[in-house]
């Protein structure tokens, strides 16, 4: 499903027709503008319910109506997070990672990057890996690949090590059930704000 929210009120069509084009345009417009920000808002909540992710880490875009166009949309980036925004950590068996609430996953051979300085010896390498700290890398010999893992042909130390990394923002925002929240809640603002728009419109224009 896309990542744009268009937002319907069925009952209004017949109140809106009322109106001179224009006048249409800015109730639309003003009603989808009011109504953007609560699905926003929801679209966050749904997202922070289902995945381990803090509400910090849940940014969303929001891009509002013209009266040219008449469509508000709520987007987030499709760039990978990083696992450590997850909850995530190093046990004995592995990498235990859990992005979905109550869906952990234990990843053989994982490890999260260390500051420079630290001592690597333990992960298996003889000298210090270059990369950025927080990064989650496994052994490109681990047993276990990651559900949620993008490979990258990249090389960090004496060995090859593939960087692990966690669903996007726009990738949470396409789960079905926070589309079905992010639905409801705008088909009740937009309904609410619609006849709000109208009333405002009319009194403005005696």
């Amino acid at each position: 499903m896309s990542d744009k929210l268009i937002m319907k009120v069925n009952g209004a069509d017949a109140v809106i027709n009322a109106l001179e084009p224009k006048g249409q345009s800015v109730v639309f417009m003003r009603a989808l503008n009011r109504s953007i920000g609560a699905v926003r808002a929801e679209g966050r909540r749904a997202i922070r319910e289902r995945y381990t992710i803090k509400a910090k880490d849940t940014e969303l875009s929001v891009t509002k109506a013209s009266k040219e166009k008449l469509q508000a949309k709520v987007s987030g980036s499709y760039n990978p997070l990083s696992l450590l925004k997850f909850r995530t950590k190093e046990t004995k068996k592995g990498l235990r990672v859990q992005v979905i609430k109550k869906k952990p996953v234990i990843i053989k051979g994982g490890f999260i990057g260390q500051p420079q300085g630290r001592d690597w010896k333990r992960y298996g390498q003889t000298r210090q890996i270059s990369a950025p700290v927080g990064m989650v890398f496994i052994k490109e010999n681990g047993k276990t690949r990651s559900p949620f893992a993008r490979k990258r042909n990249r090389s960090y130390g004496n060995y090859p090590l593939r960087k692990l990394t966690g669903p996007s923002l726009g990738a949470m925002l396409k789960d079905e059930g926070v589309i079905e929240r992010m639905q409801t809640k705008g088909y009740d603002e937009l309904e609410k704000n619609i006849f709000h728009e109208l009333d405002y419109y009319i009194k403005s224009t005696k």
